[in-house]
């Protein structure tokens, strides 16, 4: 939430990021005295702040970043009744303007659906199969229906093992600045052993910065405008079951922390 780490295991509890100090459902219950029954069964969420709702979802909170206070919010019986998968946290382009476009395509993808008169989809989810992908900026027509493609042009010669663009909480790519860019998801390379990595490009199609994350495939994906959260496990061993963890990557430095989920 911009403060805290938030997780949930046996039950909620975060890590206040300036100070690295433990938020446990204590705190919350005691800055929060009048819905400590929410709290203690209510449904969490995690989007652009910690929410909970109460188990027949006629009430629901979300809680002040600065003071863990609850405040009072209409439910959103859509979002408590369904989880955010990673494919939700993945796109395959954005538009810079309403008449540029950036995105991440193979040649069969470029045809089949970004051609000269194509139109651009309003919800641009990443493609679901797995592909060798490259940078591709477009000039659009801002036609009345929405834009079209006029012109696809290729950025640079290296190409992204099924990539992606990372998205907001909101399911929009994550645009940085200083450069001015994107991130990218994609595989270290074709087959089961790939890990995932962070790519930091800008929007020359240039790499800023790359990061591998060592998880095998995403579990869950959880968006920041400081860092990037990941959860999965490694690369299964010959005899071992594949350790569970969680990752954190700097948006600007492409920086890693991690550490074992195992209990």
């Amino acid at each position: 939430d911009g403060v805290h780490l938030w997780l949930y295991a046996t039950e909620i509890f975060g890590v206040d990021l300036r100070t690295d100090k433990l938020v446990v459902a204590a705190d919350l219950r005691r800055a929060n005295p009048s819905i400590e029954d929410v709290l203690d069964i209510g449904r969490y969420e995690f989007g652009k702040r910690l929410r909970v709702t109460s188990h027949d979802y006629k009430r629901s909170f979300e809680i002040d970043p600065a003071t863990l206070k609850g405040l009072p919010v209409e439910v959103d019986r859509k979002s408590a009744t369904s989880d955010l998968k990673p494919a939700d946290f993945l796109a395959s382009g954005a538009l810079l303007s309403p008449t540029e476009w950036f995105g991440v395509h193979s040649l069969a993808e470029l045809e089949r659906g970004f051609s000269p008169g194509s139109s651009i989809p309003k919800r641009n989810r990443a493609e679901p199969k797995s592909a060798a992908r490259s940078i591709y900026r477009g000039q659009l027509d801002p036609a009345e229906r929405g834009p079209r493609v006029k012109t696809m042009a290729k950025l640079g010669a290296e190409t992204f093992h099924d990539a992606s663009l990372l998205c907001t909480a909101d399911s929009q790519p994550m645009r940085l600045a200083g450069p001015d860019g994107f991130l990218l998801n994609c595989a270290s390379a074709p087959g089961i052993q790939s890990t995932r990595l962070v790519v930091r490009v800008d929007l020359g199609g240039k790499v800023v910065w790359k990061a591998d994350t060592g998880i095998a495939e995403f579990e869950q994906i959880l968006p920041d405008a400081r860092n990037f959260a990941f959860i999965g496990k490694r690369p299964a061993s010959p005899g071992k079951l594949p350790e569970p963890v969680l990752v954190i990557i700097s948006n600007e430095t492409g920086a890693i922390s991690s550490c074992t989920l195992w209990q």
